[in-house]
């Protein structure tokens, strides 16, 4: 062989030792990929049981690397049988995800706690009944307690919810028993010296995720005890305004067949107790079209209250905070059937309400309006009507949230009155017939159209139907319409006061001539102006 040959020899031995190490790397990860998990190359293990609690297990801990390797010693001796029995195929199961060579593997394994009936199934959908020896020496095994501890309904020390929060003990002890009936103690209860402050209802409601069998409490004002004794026979706290109060609680559970877990627990903590609500109506009775005002004390949370009505209004209102008070306002459509009142039922946190609304008589005239003319009378139809509703959804719909309006409100115009509130129309050019919704003024060329109170401009814009039109929103879904104008002297987002001009009267829309209509409305709902120009709006404070 000729130097030259065994050079070149020599260096193509050199190149495949290179590759070697490679060759061997991309073997062992197809072979990772294809074949089930072994003990020597898993690095690490992630199990989620079956409460849902998450474990990661890493080999380069001793403890955790014994455990990962009793878990997948599970495979050993396991029977290969085909499929899950038919009473645990839609039981929980333990995920269990096994990471070797940057590959994850996932196992599912139907753990219980007898020995003799236990399954897994691998990466590949292989069902295996698991050896009753294996099973045993996981079960019984004292590192993999916290896990296998989910295996037993008594096993998880109960939670105590107050509200929003939930309350952690001061001290606790808690055991269960397992399969072997060995009494195992928790461990890793989490505890909290630090005294927490609740919000809660005059009733101090408490919600254990177990209910103690034994339940004392202890109620202390500024030292003072007010009540000690079993917590079901506390009732309600007489408070009414809000308070602090110091509770002690000691629960106790006694382990029993059923379940096989038991231990007790001291909480404390101030409970911020709030005066229960009240709800009050700024008039007793009204006339059909006018709203009255619901007035809360108390209210913590003004959107979870709750109301209905008796005969139903077929209206929900909203609720919104002034200082320190909830306010709603409800109107009573004319177009509803004729009552002679309305029960409302209030809930707000444990307190339920009822107040009644008596409606009093009042008849609506009728008129017939001279119109003729094609135009005009094209600009109020199906279609008109429906583009205006749609138009202005969302300024019928929101709501400024500040309260705007105070005291009395004013005419829109210094004029006479034309056609009153809730007048029975019928058009003479084609016989439709409607409520006239407002109120509309006989008025002169240049006259102002005034803003009937305080309150913030949300819509400038043209209509068929309506003509020039702005809409003021005085608060709490109040607002007031200013239609048929000629010119407006406001635009959105403008901040009016009482008497302010808004724009100037004119023929725009349907109209038969110079004219102003105005209006009234509490989310969409027409209401009757007549009142407030006498006394406002009347709320009880």
């Amino acid at each position: 062989m000729t130097a030259s040959v065994r050079n070149k020899l020599i260096a193509a031995l050199c190149v495949i030792a290179l590759f070697i190490p490679t060759y061997v790397a991309i073997g062992s990860y197809v072979s990772a990929q294809n074949a089930p998990v072994e003990e020597k190359t898993v690095s690490a293990m992630q199990i989620v049981d079956i409460r849902g609690n998450s474990f990661s297990l890493d080999k380069e801990n001793a403890a955790e690397a014994d455990l990962i390797t009793t878990f997948i010693g599970l495979a050993d001796g396991a029977k290969n049988v085909g499929s899950l029995p038919e009473e645990i195929a839609d039981d929980p199961y333990y995920q269990v995800t096994y990471s070797s060579y940057g590959i994850e593997s996932k196992y599912s394994y139907y753990l219980s706690a007898v020995p003799t009936d236990n399954y897994f199934v691998d990466n590949k959908g292989g069902v295996f009944r698991i050896d009753s020896q294996k099973a045993a020496d996981l079960i019984s095994s004292a590192s993999a307690e916290p896990i296998t501890r989910a295996l037993y309904s008594g096993s998880e020390f109960p939670t105590l919810q107050i509200g929003s929060a939930t309350l952690l003990p001061g001290s606790a002890s808690w055991s269960y028993t397992n399969y072997a009936e060995t009494s195992v103690v928790l461990k890793d209860i989490a505890t909290d010296s630090a005294k927490a402050s609740c919000n809660v209802a005059s009733s101090i409601p408490l919600n254990f995720s177990v209910q103690p069998d034994s339940l004392m409490i202890t109620v202390s004002d500024a030292g003072q005890v007010i009540y000690a004794g079993p917590y079901d026979q506390l009732g309600s706290l007489d408070v009414s305004a809000d308070a602090s109060y110091d509770v002690l609680l000691e629960a106790k559970w006694a382990e029993t067949a059923a379940r096989r877990g038991g231990g007790e627990a001291q909480y404390s903590f101030v409970a911020n107790v709030n005066a229960p609500a009240v709800f009050y109506l700024g008039e007793t009775s009204v006339q059909p079209g006018e709203f009255v005002v619901i007035t809360g004390k108390n209210v913590d949370n003004v959107t979870a209250v709750k109301f209905s009505s008796e005969p139903a209004i077929n209206f929900t209102p909203t609720f919104f905070m002034d200082g320190e008070l909830a306010v709603a306002l409800v109107p009573i459509s004319i177009e509803l059937p004729e009552a002679d009142s309305y029960v409302f039922t209030l809930t707000s946190g444990e307190v339920t309400q009822q107040m009644t609304l008596t409606i009093e008589d009042k008849t609506f005239k009728s008129q017939e309006i001279e119109i003729t003319s094609s135009d005009i009378l094209s600009r109020r139809t199906a279609s008109t009507l429906s583009e205006f509703e749609n138009n202005l959804s969302t300024v019928i719909s929101n709501a400024e949230t500040t309260r705007y309006f105070d005291g009395k409100f004013i005419e829109a115009h210094n004029g006479s009155i034309r056609t009153g509130f809730g007048i029975h129309r019928t058009v003479s050019g084609n016989k439709m017939k409607y409520r006239h919704e407002g109120v509309d003024y006989i008025v002169a060329k240049g006259d102002a159209a005034l803003s009937a109170n305080a309150g913030k401009v949300i819509y400038v814009g043209e209509q068929t139907v309506s003509g020039l039109t702005v809409v003021v929103d005085h608060g709490f879904g109040l607002k007031s319409w200013y239609m048929h104008l000629s010119s407006a002297s406001v635009k959105a987002g403008d901040i009016v006061k009482t008497g302010d001009t808004i724009g100037i009267v004119g023929s725009s829309g349907f109209t038969n001539g110079l004219g102003l209509h105005y209006s009234l409305s509490v989310f969409g709902v027409p209401v009757c102006p007549y009142d407030l120009w006498e006394n406002g709006v009347v709320m009880t404070k």
